[in-house]
């Protein structure tokens, strides 16, 4: 069923979307058309002069348009991408979009691959030094301990 369709059913009564209790909602507009109802998202502003730090204007606006949403119906529609959940202009753009991520996943998977194998050789060796240098710093304490109790006992 198109939107149009849902409108015309909406205003006649027979289908319309009940939104009763809870916070007032307010209808948006995806890019690609689709409607949404939502809570607004009201965030407080304020622009200062960075010279004197007077504030110039200030007010409350709606975060859900940060999102891309508009309060009415877009003239262009664009269509949803599901790999960066985002909008583009074309499909071309949006094909472009999913051969990128797959790429770059396929990169995360390979250095995760060769970081699961196990530590390299030179972490290895790392590591050792850092076993032999925690072994003489028990040594080291055991000594100080001996002479600290040889002191108090003679």
């Amino acid at each position: 069923m198109t939107t149009q369709g849902s409108r015309q059913l909406e205003s006649q009564g027979v289908a319309g979307v009940k939104i009763s209790g809870g916070p007032p909602k307010q209808r948006y507009f995806t890019p690609s058309g689709e409607e949404v109802f939502a809570v607004p998202a009201k965030r407080g502003y304020q622009v200062k002069d960075p010279a004197t730090g007077k504030v110039l204007r200030q007010g409350q606006r709606d975060a859900n348009l940060d999102k891309g949403w508009t309060l009415t119906m877009p003239t262009e529609l664009k269509i949803h991408c599901t790999g960066c959940r985002k909008y583009h202009d074309t499909q071309e753009e949006v094909v472009e979009c999913l051969r990128l991520r797959a790429i770059n996943a396929a990169k995360w998977e390979a250095r995760a691959s060769t970081d699961a194998s196990g530590p390299s050789t030179d972490t290895e060796g790392r590591l050792d030094k850092l076993e032999e240098g925690l072994s003489d710093i028990k040594d080291d304490i055991k000594t100080l301990l001996q002479l600290q109790l040889g002191a108090k006992n003679g």
